[in-house]
């Protein structure tokens, strides 16, 4: 039957080519025959479709009719397996923005309850233990009963008189909105500290707890603690997929990128609101986000239809080769052949689904710690080798050339995976017909195709090494307390987890002194670890047990320890004494952690190992930004004490830290912070640069709030004395400006510290450099200490000399202009007046006017400027065909790169990286490449949309976001220029819904400008 619909899939093929290609196009017709339905394989004959890495095999667990739709579970303490099944997959009931039309089937989910009942290892009992819910994405047991996600509701239900059916059914959270069935809340997942986490998902949110308003999430995680149901924001925000290791570190996924690492935790950064962190979670694979896979099962007919439209509206015909190859044969044969297209899901990851990391002791040490993730457009299993050595982990392929599972069958959907109680890894086969968002399918194909079709079966396998240990399933919740306590040191996490669960659910405080002999006595450091987090939630951790944990021989172990000591930190401030040695211990992990918990004391000792942290030159940016969360009360002692060591601030790790202490103070409104640091740098003996480098960060912190150094220095607090050494400061920094003897680097350095100063002093001084005469980065540096005024003269003074800029200087220009609406009009009448050119503002710009948010400006804007780009971009695409059929010349493509392209994207040592990395585009097909040049918006991402920030002052930004945090939002524009503003200080936050990459770039290139740029980016080598 595999087989048979391999034939299917390439016969169908032939018959599309043949008899839908009329007069050399494609025709955008489909019938029944076009489409023939790929028959399902029974569960009996599956597994013989298999094609299996490494030696391992699978066994079948659970399949219909005792589950279908399977796609989490969990196991109780008795063994048994709860299964959420998510039966209304793909529609929801109710009209939402990309299912408009609604008519899913409502509340069609239910939670399944499979029981082993004769100890063989295969399900034989199949209980609906809850129905009448929507859909259910995740499960997990909690005090004998379970805690499901089934957007929009988070339920517990519990069977209370032993029939094994819920008959407690409570609403815990409502509000997860279910607009993208890609990307609904899911993954429930017990912490090590007692609290359950889970992936919140990308869709709105609006939630009430129990009826009552509760926090805002945003793009972010939430854990929560079952018995108080008290919520906490945790850093994440992808779709379907959510896993953590064995020392609590958290793992997400999203579509192509297929391992995600949660690097900073929310919490420490919450603490500090004046710093800006970026990089909150960080792909690992060391092949790319988008890693190749190897898939086994052909693909789909309806998939070969949409793929053939695409081809045939880019002006090329879809062809499968014999060996299931894909190749785009022009309509037009002098040109030669296209390359597979990135969106079609051959050969890379673009599904990626359930992430798990495997903690079983049933095989080999070697596959610990291993990671697991689907791809269930390709129908495959893929495993990933985890380097846990550095804080940002890195994954690699761990089968060569193939996959540790692939099928054949188009129809096995490997959605999610389970540590089982018998140590092996469990795998959910959602077993559908069909995996894909309805929005993405045409309509005139969706009319042939049963979505839903598979949501009466489904499949459990059991991934078998050829090495396993079996381990017998103990039923945990018979235990005894003491025996509970033995199963903490269980190699195999499923026992440790539970353990620990029943006995944090339990509080019994008997088991305490069990526990404390155990913290001493047993060899398996994660049974240590988990000793330390079960006597910390059952309220009996001391000093002691704390201080057993940071001498651990394992680093992993004092990592916790470490963390656990934050709530002693206070009340016992002698303990920061324990964590001093910690500062420089040899693992990064520990290092990284004290980073984090010295911020929960702000004794000097805590001050001076921050000081000592930060010049160590083996703590990189991961430790540096855990520090800067440690700071938000004390980052001007922080910074005096840096400052006492010259020769410390000779070093680059030092002065990195110095100017996120800069920018930390400025951007908190206690000026007592800002006027202590300004009192050291004016008075104290220090070199020009020291003071450049504390002064320019300061008043970027500043800016950041919207408050200058002006109104620092008007505050009570700040005597006449330091005002006065301000000042003199500043007039040195004149002097060095106007000093042609001085390099140009300082003297720009010099220019750029009179944008924090008094507008009179910028007014009088920085207009000098604003002449032909000055060095480019004189004039650059003048151009942004004018822009930082809010003067009205300002648009003035730097249009005046509009004619002698260089085109970079007029970037500049132009970039200070439209950050506020008066400077707008003025660069307006400038252009109707003829003052500036209409070609002289480049098309990113004139863009970004022709959409502004005031209907008066873009009202002017496009009036000025419409006439330049064509609305109908299909028709520009049409017009330009004929460039597919040149040549083109790469080393003229390197020439246009620079030109028009290199101010977004990067290449090499070539331009900035603002736009996606053009090596992830390269292999599209030329008439794939001409589309995004000439009509960008067509199929432009979402994170490469632009966004214009208003803040309270009435400047204005425009960019992507290219971090989010509670704290914060940075755009980046072109050349890679940032922007952070503060959340407090933001009054407009708006979506253009239009790429960063502007349209009408045919006005400015040829056909054979085009062909040259394609050409250069299909010469592109390296890895995305």
């Amino acid at each position: 039957m595999i087989h048979c619909s391999r034939i299917l899939c390439f016969s169908f093929v032939s018959l599309v080519l043949i008899s839908r290609t009329v007069h050399g196009q494609d025709e955008k017709v489909v019938t029944a025959a076009d489409m023939p339905r790929i028959p399902y394989t029974e569960s009996r004959d599956a597994q013989a479709g298999f094609r299996m890495a490494d030696g391992f095999t699978t066994e079948l667990v659970a399949a219909e009719p005792l589950v279908s739709d399977p796609v989490a579970a969990c196991f109780d303490e008795f063994g048994r397996m709860y299964v959420a099944e998510m039966h209304g997959y793909p529609f929801s009931h109710e009209p939402t923005k990309l299912n408009p039309k609604g008519g899913g089937l409502k509340d069609a989910g239910i939670i399944r309850l499979l029981e082993d009942t004769d100890g063989d290892g295969t399900m034989d009992r199949s209980i609906v233990f809850a129905e009448g819910i929507s859909w259910p994405t995740s499960v997990c047991c909690y005090n004998g009963g379970v805690f499901v996600i089934a957007p929009e509701q988070l339920y517990y239900f519990k069977d209370t008189n032993g029939d094994n059916k819920a008959d407690v059914k409570e609403v815990v959270v409502s509000g997860f909105a279910r607009d993208n069935v890609q990307a609904v809340t899911n993954g429930l997942l017990w912490g090590l500290d007692n609290h359950i986490y889970f992936a919140a998902g990308r869709n709105p949110k609006d939630l009430k707890h129990r009826g009552q308003p509760m926090i805002k999430v945003g793009s972010a995680d939430l854990r929560f603690n079952p018995r108080t149901e008290t919520f906490d924001v945790v850093t994440g925000g992808e779709q379907f997929g959510h896993a953590m290791d064995d020392w609590g570190v958290r793992f997400v996924c999203s579509n192509s990128d297929h391992i995600r690492q949660v690097i900073y935790p929310q919490a420490y950064l919450d603490r500090n609101p004046y710093y800006v962190a970026s990089g909150l979670t960080k792909s690992i694979a060391t092949d790319g986000a988008s890693g190749k896979v190897y898939r086994t099962s052909p693909p789909e007919p309806w998939r070969i239809v949409r793929q053939k439209w695409r081809a045939a509206e880019k002006g090329y015909r879809l062809v499968i080769n014999a060996d299931g190859g894909w190749e785009f044969i022009p309509m037009d044969p002098s040109k030669k052949a296209g390359v597979v297209p990135t969106e079609y899901p051959v050969g890379f990851f673009t599904s990626a689904t359930g992430i798990t990391i495997y903690r079983g002791s049933a095989y080999p040490q070697r596959y610990r710690g291993n990671a697991f993730v689907g791809d269930v457009g390709g129908n495959l299993v893929h495993r990933k080798l985890v380097d846990t050595s550095e804080i940002t982990y890195s994954a690699s392929r761990a089968d060569e050339g193939e996959e540790v599972l692939a099928s054949s069958d188009n129809w096995f959907r490997p959605v999610n995976f389970v540590n089982a109680p018998d140590g092996s890894l469990y795998i959910l086969d959602m077993y559908r017909e069909t995996i894909e968002h309805p929005y993405s399918i045409p309509e005139e194909i969706k009319a042939f195709l049963d979505l839903t079709s598979g949501r009466d079966r489904g499949r459990i396998y059991r991934l078998v090494s050829s090495e396993m240990q079996r381990l017998p399933v103990v039923k945990i919740g018979d235990l005894s307390n003491p025996e509970l306590v033995q199963q903490l040191a269980s190699p195999n996490s499923w026992n440790r987890e539970t353990a620990q669960r029943l006995l944090w659910e339990r509080q019994d405080k008997s088991a305490v002194p069990l526990i404390e002999t155990l913290l001493t006595s047993t060899k398996l450091p994660q049974g240590r670890l988990h000793a330390l987090w079960t006597l910390a939630g059952l309220h009996e951790l001391t000093v002691s047990h704390v201080r057993t944990g940071l001498n651990d021989p394992e680093p992993r172990v004092r990592e916790n320890a470490v963390r656990l000591s934050e709530s002693f930190l206070r009340e016992s401030p002698a303990l920061i004494s324990d964590l001093l040695p910690l500062c420089a211990d040899d693992n990064p992990h520990v290092r990284f952690q004290v980073a984090f918990s010295l911020g929960e004391s702000s004794s000097d000792e805590a001050v001076q190992a921050i000081v000592n942290m930060a010049a160590d030159p083996r703590n990189g940016n991961e430790i540096r930004t855990a520090l800067m969360s440690s700071v938000g009360t004390t980052a001007d002692r922080v910074a005096a004490r840096l400052l006492q060591d010259p020769e410390r601030l000779r070093q680059s790790h030092v002065v990195a830290v110095m100017n996120d202490l800069g920018l930390i103070i400025g951007a908190n409104p206690d000026v007592t912070q800002a006027a202590s640091l300004l009192n050291v740098v004016s008075t104290g003996d220090f070199p020009l640069s020291t003071r450049q480098l504390v002064l320019k960060s300061l008043g970027e912190g500043l800016a950041r709030r919207g408050a200058t150094m002006a109104s620092v220095l008007a505050s009570d607090s700040v005597s006449a004395d330091l005002r006065n050494a301000v000042a003199d400061l500043f007039r040195q920094a004149t002097e060095v400006a106007r000093n042609a003897d001085a390099t140009v680097a300082d003297r720009a350095a010099a220019i750029q510290l009179l944008s924090f100063g008094d507008v009179d002093s910028v007014l009088a001084v920085a207009p000098e450099f604003l002449t032909s005469s000055s060095p480019q980065p004189l004039q650059q540096a003048a151009v942004q200490a004018l822009g930082a005024q809010a003067s009205t003269q300002v648009a003035a003074e730097l249009l005046d000399g509009w004619r002698s800029y260089s085109p970079a200087v007029r970037r500049d220009v132009v970039d200070v202009l439209l950050s506020r609406t008066d400077r707008i009009q003025q660069l307006l009448n400038a252009v109707d007046s003829g003052a500036v050119k209409r070609g002289d503002i480049e098309r990113d710009r004139k863009q970004q006017l022709m959409s502004h948010r005031d209907a008066k400006i873009k009202a002017r804007s496009t009036s000025l400027f419409g006439s330049e780009v064509s609305t109908n971009r299909s028709q520009v695409v049409a017009d330009f065909q004929p460039v597919l059929k040149l040549e083109g010349n790469v080393e003229s493509g390197v020439a246009v790169f620079r030109k028009i392209c290199s101010a977004c994207h990067k290449v090499g040592d070539m331009g900035h990286q603002v736009a996606p990395d053009l090596v992830s585009v390269k292999n599209k097909s030329e008439a794939d490449l001409l589309i995004a040049i000439l009509d960008p918006n067509r199929e432009a991402q979402p994170n490469f949309n632009t966004y214009t920030v208003v803040t309270h002052q009435g400047n204005s930004f425009n960019g992507i976001i290219v971090s989010e945090t509670a704290n914060s939002l940075t755009l980046r524009r072109a050349e890679a220029k940032e922007d952070v503003i503060l959340r407090s200080n933001i009054d407009e936050l708006v979506s253009s819904g239009i790429s960063l990459m502007p349209e009408g770039l045919e006005k400015d290139l040829s056909q054979q400008q085009i062909a040259d740029v394609i050409a250069f980016i299909k010469s592109i080598t390296g890895k995305p």
